[in-house]
C-alpha cells in the first residue's frame, strides 16, 4: 500500500475528484473521541481538498462526547474564572470540580468505546507518529450506535 506525504502535497495529480482517497504516513487522532485515521478524502463545499474525517463521526456517541467536551471546557473556564476572582466561593468551586470530574469520567467512558475498535489507520506500524486533529467535515449518514 503507497502512503503519501501529506505536507509534500505528494497526492496532488493522483487524486482529484470527490470521493478519492488515499493514506498518509502520518496518523491524525480526533480531539473529540481519540479515534486514529490516516485516511484522507477529497470533498468538501464549497471548494474542492484533501479532508480528514473522523471514523467515529458516523456514532451518535460522538455527538454526545463533543457536546460533553464543550460543556467539560465551560465549566473549567468558569472554575478558572472563580479561583482567580474569590476565594470565598469555595461552595461553587467544589460543585463545578464535582460536575468537571463526573464529566470527565463520561468523556473517559465514551473514549473507552471508540478505542474499542473504531480506529481506521491501514499501512503503518503501531508506533507510527500520531497528531492531533478537529473533525471539520462530518459524517452526513445516519449515525448508528456504538451500544451502551
Amino acid at each position: 500500500m503507497k502512503l503519501y506525504d501529506i505536507e509534500k502535497q505528494e497526492w496532488r495529480g493522483e487524486f482529484e475528484e470527490r470521493g478519492e482517497s488515499w493514506r498518509s504516513e502520518l496518523v491524525y487522532r480526533c480531539e473529540i473521541c481519540h479515534t486514529k485515521t490516516n485516511k484522507w478524502h477529497i470533498g468538501g463545499w464549497p471548494g474542492k481538498g484533501p479532508r480528514l474525517l473522523c471514523p467515529g463521526d458516523e456514532y451518535e456517541e460522538h455527538d454526545e462526547l463533543e457536546s460533553i467536551l464543550e460543556r467539560y471546557d465551560e465549566l473549567e473556564a468558569l472554575f478558572d474564572l472563580y479561583n482567580s476572582i474569590d476565594r470565598e466561593t469555595a461552595q461553587e468551586m467544589d460543585e463545578l470540580r464535582l460536575q468537571i470530574d463526573l464529566l470527565g469520567e463520561k468523556v473517559e467512558e465514551l473514549r473507552k468505546k471508540f478505542s474499542e475498535g473504531v480506529d481506521d489507520v491501514e499501512g503503518v506500524g503501531p508506533d507510527a507518529q500520531v497528531k492531533s486533529f478537529y473533525p471539520s467535515t462530518r459524517y452526513a449518514g445516519e449515525k448508528r450506535s456504538l451500544g451502551r
